[in-house]
């Protein structure tokens, strides 16, 4: 039997980063911090680069902890060719988008 969690710093809003999950009262996305602490910055190093309370980032990692396969997905790495056809574009060799008529609405 599962209960659901309730976290007091960590919300989602539409309109902030697309609902990813942010810590309270700002546009800091739990991913970040997630991010700073895999490439090896300890909590106090962490907190003094973002002015969130300690409280916060133990949440973000509760949070992370609760939610490890969300939030890895959201740490993946954008690949590029990927992302061009999703937006019915294409990847020159120059590595711009552009427009691709033959992939719109595909």
């Amino acid at each position: 039997m599962s209960t659901a969690t309730r976290y007091r710093w960590i919300t989602r809003r539409k309109d902030i980063l697309g609902g990813q999950p942010i810590i309270r009262g700002t546009r800091l996305p739990v991913r970040a911090i997630i991010a700073c602490y895999k490439q090896g910055m300890e909590a106090d190093e962490i907190l003094e680069s973002y002015p969130i309370p300690p409280a916060a980032l133990h949440e973000a990692f509760a949070y992370y902890y609760d939610h490890q396969e969300e939030i890895e997905e959201l740490l993946r790495p954008i690949d590029p060719e990927e992302l061009a056809k999703e937006l019915g574009m294409r990847l020159t060799p120059e590595g711009f988008f552009v427009k691709d008529d033959n992939l719109v609405g595909k």
